[in-house]
């Protein structure tokens, strides 16, 4: 969506004001379906998205010989891969890339996640946690441990995939926090619902949409 059909119109779209039967939003999910519907792009075809838990569906690259290459994930999916496969070595077995451009007129858009911490009561202990999760492992500002961090200030990353990711986003020329996120809690039930039915049957599309339309309309209000 961002990628494609840019910031105002992703914005507008998680804020519940863009229908989900648009055509900027059809269209998005038109362009994910051309690697959902092939089964040549997705190991195991349709009973194997439907099955299988993300948290394993990265594991058949680490096979020998590998069964795929490339895994869509966010950057804590790493972690998965290292306690299935506890002798790979980050940026060395494996690393990543960013998902290409789609329209050059949204080049270098990122979406991300973010963690906030709040202190409800001012004690002693609390601000030590507090101190403790800002400065990461070490202790030290600086240092961010394994936790992409958008400042530039911050530079001492314990790998290469956590530098770069953190990279991604104090170079981003667009940002955007995940628009599932975003969502009302039933409009993001549904939206993730509505990825297992399309997976299931990409030409029930329009059915699919106009069901979150619905979900939309009274969720939002």
């Amino acid at each position: 969506m961002l990628r494609q059909a840019g910031p105002d119109v992703y914005d507008s779209w998680w804020q519940g004001k863009t229908k989900w039967t648009s055509p900027e939003i059809k269209k998005a999910w038109q362009t994910w379906g051309t690697i959902v519907a092939d089964s040549k792009m997705v190991l195991g075809g349709k009973s194997a998205m439907l099955a299988t838990a993300f948290g394993d569906s990265g594991n058949p690259m680490f096979s020998n010989p590998p069964k795929c290459y490339m895994h869509h994930q966010a950057s804590f999916i790493t972690d998965f891969f290292v306690k299935a496969n506890p002798s790979l070595k980050s940026g060395e077995d494996f690393n990543f890339f960013m998902t290409p451009d789609i329209d050059s007129k949204y080049s270098g858009a990122v979406t991300g996640a973010g963690d906030l911490f709040g202190m409800f009561k001012d004690t002693p202990q609390a601000r030590a946690l507090m101190n403790y999760l800002r400065r990461g492992r070490s202790g030290d500002l600086g240092q961010a441990g394994r936790r992409a961090v958008p400042d530039k200030k911050v530079t001492d990353y314990p790998d290469t995939i956590s530098a770069d990711s953190a990279k991604a986003l104090t170079s981003a020329k667009i940002f955007r926090f995940d628009a599932s996120d975003l969502m009302p809690e039933a409009m993001n039930a549904a939206f993730w619902k509505a990825v297992l039915d399309y997976a299931n049957d990409p030409t029930k599309l329009d059915s699919i949409l106009t069901s979150l339309d619905k979900v939309q309309a009274d969720s939002y209000k």
